[in-house]
C-alpha cells in the first residue's frame, strides 16, 4: 500500500498531459504481456472475483422493464468477462455486441465465445459503427470511461443516448454531482452534468459495488429515440 502510494504521489509530479497518457497503459500492457495462461486464469475466475453486481443491476433493470430478450451493447468489454456472467446469471437470451479497443483483447473473446459478435472500437471509431450496428435497448459502460478525457466522454455519452434506450456506467463517481478532485491517473468525470447535456435522464445511482471499492454504478434513461445515430 505504502510503494503504490509513492507511485501515485510520483506519478502526480508529471505533467497532466503525461499522467493521462499513462492512465491506460495498465490494461494494455497485461493483455500485451500477460500471456494466454493468465488471461484463461483471469477469465475462469471472474465470476468468484466480486463482480456481480453490475449483472444484478442488469437483472433489476430487465425486471423493471419487462423486457424479454434485450439488446444490449457493451464498450469496454476486455476478453468477453461480463458476457461471460450475463449468460450464466441472467435467466433469459439477450442479443449482445461486446466492443473494446484492444485487438488481443477482442481476439481471447472471440476464442472464447465462438460466433458471438466482438468488434475492435474506440469511442472516436464508435459514432460511425454504431450506424451498422443499429439501436440496442441498454449502452453497457463497466469502468472504462475514467481511461477517457472529460470532452471525449461527453461525445461518447451522447452517443449512447441516440444509440440505447438506456445507459448503464460503471466507474469511479466521486465527482458524480459536480465536485473536483485531483486527477490520480484516471478521469473522474462529473456524470450528473454530462448526462444532462448528453440528453439522459439519471434513474439510479449505487455509489459502490461493494465496501472499500472505488467503482459505483449509474442508470439513465435515454431521452433522445432511436433510430438517430449520427457521427
Amino acid at each position: 500500500m505504502l510503494v503504490k502510494k509513492t507511485l501515485w504521489q510520483l506519478i502526480n509530479l508529471l505533467p497532466d498531459k503525461a499522467v493521462d497518457q499513462l492512465a491506460g497503459l495498465k490494461h494494455r500492457y497485461w493483455w500485451g504481456h500477460a500471456g494466454q495462461s493468465q488471461h484463461l486464469r483471469y477469465f475462469q475466475g471472474y465470476r468468484d472475483s466480486g463482480h456481480t453486481a453490475l449483472v444484478d443491476a442488469i437483472k433489476s433493470w430487465l425486471e423493471q422493464t419487462g423486457l424479454g430478450h434485450p439488446r444490449i451493447l457493451e464498450f469496454g468489454c476486455s476478453g468477453g468477462n461480463k458476457y461471460l456472467l450475463m449468460r450464466e446469471q441472467l435467466g433469459r437470451p439477450f442479443s449482445y455486441c461486446g466492443l473494446d479497443l484492444l485487438p488481443e483483447a477482442i481476439g481471447f473473446a472471440k476464442e472464447q465465445f465462438p460466433g458471438v459478435p466482438f468488434r475492435v472500437c474506440d469511442d472516436l471509431q464508435l459514432p460511425f459503427l454504431l450506424q451498422e450496428l443499429g439501436h440496442f435497448d441498454l449502452f453497457l459502460a463497466p469502468a472504462v470511461l475514467y481511461y477517457i478525457p472529460p470532452e471525449r466522454v461527453l461525445k461518447l455519452l451522447q452517443c449512447a443516448a441516440l444509440a440505447a434506450d438506456y445507459v448503464l456506467v460503471c466507474d469511479d463517481l466521486r465527482c458524480m454531482d459536480g465536485a473536483t478532485g485531483r486527477n490520480d491517473g484516471l478521469f473522474i468525470h462529473p456524470f450528473r452534468a454530462m448526462c444532462q447535456k448528453a440528453g439522459l435522464e439519471i434513474l439510479v445511482v449505487q455509489p459502490s459495488l461493494h465496501p472499500g471499492n472505488r467503482h459505483g454504478y449509474f442508470l439513465a434513461r435515454s431521452h433522445q429515440g432511436p433510430g438517430h445515430v449520427h457521427p
